[in-house]
């Protein structure tokens, strides 16, 4: 894989980047406002803490395989901050897309890296309330670290591990050929085909040759194996085959809440941010009972 600053890494930016701005349209400008404030040719942090000596910590975890920094991390951070009551922000890149298998470096071990890391992060914070959400990549890694780090809280949306539901040859044949939803909803179609096609050969195999493919993160398992688990929200497109399969087994936990929605499409919270209903969708899950005069708007 490709180290920090190399010159490899940062021409695939580019070309991801530009990508995006055919491919997904609605993170095109949030992501180039991001990159262009690190710098063109700059290897983003890994991690961004912010003290605002509060009780309780939300960790972002930003999402893997299609963009430069997932769910642009800054659109977390001023949301967080806009909120009437203050939060400390723990906010995570998942540099090398490997939803975080691999150390900023490049290296096996990633996640055992981001785990430490986040370890020590929310000890210096020090506060009692600890909360994750994630999109995408992002929500698989906020329920295995969250899970494994005992946090109170989980926020996830549409997460796609474990991966056969995406990348199996069944699976493939169906996103290809599923011409009901090609007729339904022809988006969502082609983002079922983009992600069918490039989990494989963009996370899966090369994440599988380094670490090993037994090493690769199961987050559904962990939580179900877990003696502790934190309360989990999930969301989920409702018309999407493979995220309807992933989180099936979850269905039916006193503390597992789904909230299906009314898409196709993977990238559910885009749509839910396109209702005008996000921000208060969060916050509602971060605080069943938020404290009246919170701003909610996302």
């Amino acid at each position: 894989m490709l180290s920090r600053g190399g010159r490899a890494y940062r021409f695939r930016e580019r070309v991801f980047n530009r990508a995006n701005r055919i491919l997904l349209p609605h993170m095109a400008d949030p992501v180039r406002r991001e990159t262009e404030a690190a710098g063109d040719d700059a290897m983003p942090e890994p991690m961004k803490v912010i003290d605002n000596g509060a009780d309780t910590t939300i960790v972002s975890f930003s999402s893997a395989a299609m963009l430069h920094t997932g769910r642009p991390t800054s659109e977390f951070e001023s949301f967080f901050q806009r909120q009437a009551r203050p939060y400390n922000l723990v906010l995570f890149r998942d540099i090398h897309r490997s939803v975080y298998h691999l150390t900023p470096d490049g290296e096996s071990g990633g996640l055992e890296w981001y785990r430490t890391e986040l370890e020590n992060a929310l000890a210096a914070l020090g506060a009692s309330r600890h909360v994750a959400i994630g999109d995408s990549g992002g929500a698989a890694a906020a329920i295995y670290f969250g899970t494994k780090l005992g946090f109170e809280t989980v926020v996830a949306f549409s997460p796609p591990f474990p991966m056969h539901h995406w990348i199996s040859p069944v699976a493939q044949l169906r996103a290809y050929f599923d011409v009901p939803l090609l007729i339904k909803e022809p988006s969502a179609y082609w983002e079922h085909v983009l992600i069918a096609g490039s989990a494989t050969f963009m996370f899966y195999l090369p994440i599988g040759l380094r670490c090993g493919f037994d090493s690769i993160f199961n987050p559904i398992t962990t939580y179900l194996e877990a003696s502790e688990r934190p309360r989990l929200t999930i969301f989920y497109g409702e018309g999407s085959r493979p995220e309807t399969k992933i989180i099936a087994p979850l269905r039916g936990l006193p503390d597992v809440t789904i909230n299906p929605l009314p898409t196709a499409k993977h990238f559910c919270m885009v749509a839910l941010a396109r209702t005008g209903r996000l921000g208060s969708t969060i916050m509602e899950a971060i605080e069943p009972l938020p404290a009246s005069g919170e701003a909610d708007t996302a």
